[in-house]
């Protein structure tokens, strides 16, 4: 009788506070539930930090790499690492797998633009500098489109015409 094949164990490391991991971590639940994973989660400490959990022994990790910390404990486990996360790190240079944020900015600001507005704005999230990109990439979007600028507090409005 042959065997079956062994179940690999993932760590997950994505924060579920907004709907993008948690989409992730559904995402990876539907998947280990006919690929045979078993999924090793921790809640994020008080400080949004994550790890993976004390004496874990597994196969792969998929987390969302926003820290150099993070990145640095990262590279010391000897197993695949798929990085779900943006953020441009130096030193955290993983497999990615995010979305394309000029691509999902120039959508938007041409739904906006065909819904007849004249004025369209981005507010960033200022503790989370990581995320940053997603500002530049709003204004390269709205920066084609646009002749007037106004930007001040991390939000970006561009008057559209």
């Amino acid at each position: 009788m042959p065997s079956s094949p062994r179940r690999r164990r993932i760590a997950i490391l994505v924060a579920g506070w907004n709907q993008y991991g948690r989409g992730i971590i559904e995402g990876a639940w539907h998947y280990a539930q006919h690929h045979r994973w078993i999924l090793d989660m921790q809640p994020a400490g008080p400080d949004g930090s994550m790890q993976v959990p004390a004496g874990w022994q597994g196969d792969g990790i998929i987390a969302t790499v926003h820290s150099r910390a993070l990145a640095a404990k990262l590279g010391g486990h000897r197993v695949p690492i798929v990085n779900v996360s943006g953020a441009r790190l130096a030193g955290g240079d993983f497999p990615r797998v995010c979305s394309d944020a000029g691509a999902v900015m120039e959508l938007a600001v041409r739904h906006l633009r065909s819904k007849g507005l004249r004025r369209i704005a981005y507010c960033g999230e200022p503790r989370r500098e990581f995320l940053e990109f997603w500002t530049e990439a709003y204004r390269k979007a709205a920066d084609r489109k646009s002749t007037r600028l106004n930007s001040s507090h991390r939000c970006i409005s561009y008057a559209v015409f």
